[in-house]
């Protein structure tokens, strides 16, 4: 059972977030429940943030999960993004499981809001 906690928060211009900071190691046993909190997540809020500072192990069922999410939100017109991509274990394990990206998806809605785009990554 993967260990999260939510709350809202309150952004200019775009209103409301809902922060879902997962905790501890994420693996494949995990991922349904992961899949069902974020579709649950959208249905209450257009914009879904997850903090990833306290993840200290994610396989790549995570990080698979993240890029579908962020494909998912963008076709239903909400807004997904990543919160601490460079909490140093998250971002290595990112790099490894070779996620880091030059350019968007080409099936993506909207290609520049890749979530493993170099720039994405460093701006947060």
């Amino acid at each position: 059972m993967v260990n999260y906690k939510e709350r809202v928060e309150e952004s200019e211009p775009d209103g409301k977030n809902l922060i879902i900071t997962f905790c501890g190691e994420i693996k494949i046993d995990d991922i349904k429940q992961i899949k069902d909190l974020l579709l649950e997540s959208f249905k209450i809020q257009d914009r879904v943030v997850l903090d990833v500072a306290d993840v200290t192990v994610g396989d790549f069922s995570f990080y698979q999960i993240l890029c579908s999410t962020n494909k998912y939100a963008q076709t239903n017109n909400k807004r997904f993004e990543l919160r601490n991509h460079l909490n140093p274990v998250f971002y290595e394990q990112t790099k490894t499981l070779g996620f880091i990206r030059q350019q968007g998806c080409a099936e993506a809605k909207n290609p520049t809001r890749c979530v493993w785009l170099d720039q994405n990554i460093l701006q947060t």
